[in-house]
C-alpha cells in the first residue's frame, strides 16, 4: 500500500486480519496442530465454525500461508 491513504477503515481491516489470524492459530493449536500441519480438512472445519466476515478477514492469511508453504 505505498502511497495508499491510511484510513480508519483500512486500519480496522488489518487490525480484524491480524485478529482472525490469531485466533486461526490458536484454534489450530487447541486440535493440537500447527499451520505447518494444517491441512484442507483443518481449513473447511474452521469454516464451518465461523462467519463469512471471519472467513473474509483470513483469506489474505491463508494465502500467504499457502503460497509461503508453510501450510
Amino acid at each position: 500500500m505505498v502511497g495508499a491513504a491510511h484510513t480508519p477503515s483500512v486500519r480496522r481491516f488489518a487490525a480484524e486480519q491480524v485478529k482472525y489470524a490469531t485466533a486461526f492459530l490458536q484454534w489450530l493449536g487447541e486440535r493440537n496442530s500447527t499451520l505447518a500441519s494444517c491441512g484442507q480438512i483443518d481449513i473447511e472445519a474452521w469454516y464451518a465454525e465461523n462467519t463469512e466476515h471471519s472467513r473474509t478477514c483470513l483469506r489474505a492469511f491463508l494465502n500467504w500461508a499457502m503460497q509461503s508453504h508453510r501450510c
